[in-house]
Order: structure tokens, then sequence, then C-alpha cells
């Protein structure tokens, strides 16, 4: 017998379908989109996840150091993204060990980031412009998906390996 939730088993043959139906896939082909169905466990977390990173503590602590929060990604314990820097853009790593005050916002977003990116590969900001996350399944092609600001989230193949 399957214990497996009807909305998980819903989404596991979707993605196998998805699979199957084109094995190999062509970057001139359309985008193919699969949503994650609302009670899933992953929609959930990432339900979480997209209200921890709309804290007022988070955005606060964000606006402190003028981060760009459409380049934002969490990856492993550290926090990366685009801030302003003496009138040009640049890259900084916020780590647990810095002084920026990352280690007070990391506990809840990176428990919850661990849960839907287990590899740390790295999780975006999830907002009013739709980031892309790389999904790898064994064997197969790299899968992008597209986080919608009303949280639906849809996966496309792409013929790139993952980043």
């Amino acid at each position: 017998m399957n214990d497996t939730p009807v909305h998980e088993q819903t989404l596991i043959q979707n993605l196998i379908a998805e699979l199957t139906a084109v094995p190999v896939v062509s970057a001139a082909g359309p985008a193919r989109t699969l949503e994650v169905p609302r009670p899933c466990l992953l929609r959930e977390w990432m339900e979480l996840y997209w209200t921890a990173l709309e804290r007022p503590e988070f955005l606060d602590w964000a606006s402190r150091f003028h981060i760009d929060l459409d380049t934002l990604q969490i990856k492993g314990d550290t926090l990366q993204a685009q801030i302003p820097s003496n009138g040009t853009t640049g890259i900084r790593l916020f780590t647990l060990e810095d002084d920026s005050g990352w280690w007070q916002m990391a506990p809840m977003l990176l428990s919850i980031s661990q849960r839907i990116d287990p590899a740390g590969s790295g999780l975006p900001y999830i907002g009013v412009n739709p980031p892309t996350r790389c999904i790898a399944f064994p064997g197969k092609r790299c899968w992008r998906s597209t986080v919608t600001r009303n949280r639906k989230t849809r996966f496309r193949r792409e013929s790139s390996s993952p980043s």
C-alpha cells in the first residue's frame, strides 16, 4: 500500500509523465510548465519561505545594506546579493561569522531553505519579479522553476546543466 498522499502522488506522476514525454530537450522548443499542487509539502515549504522573506525584520535588515532583493540567493548558510558600492553594483556574501547581522536573520530562512534546496545550490528571493530555480533530477536535464508573485510555481525544461 502506498502511504504517499494523493496530491504528492499527482505531482510525482506529472513529473514522470513530463520527463517521459520529452526525454531530450531542445533549446528551441517551447517552455513547458508544471504547477505544484497547493497541498503538496513542497508548496507548503515554499509558502513558509515566502512568509519568512516578507517579515518586516528581514526586509528592514536587507534595506540597511541596500540589498537588491531580486538578486538575493541563499546558498548553504550564506546569503549573497547585489548591493551598491562606490557607485557600482557588486555581489556581497553575508556569512554567519561576519558583522552584518545575517546570523540573526538566518535561522528561520536556513531551516526552510534546507528543506527546499537540500543541496544548497541557491534559493532565490520570491518577490515581484519572478526568479528562477534550477531543479536537477538524476539522469535528466535541468528543470527551471518560476515562482510568481501569486506563488504559482511553474517548471520548464532546459537543455543546460543545473546552476
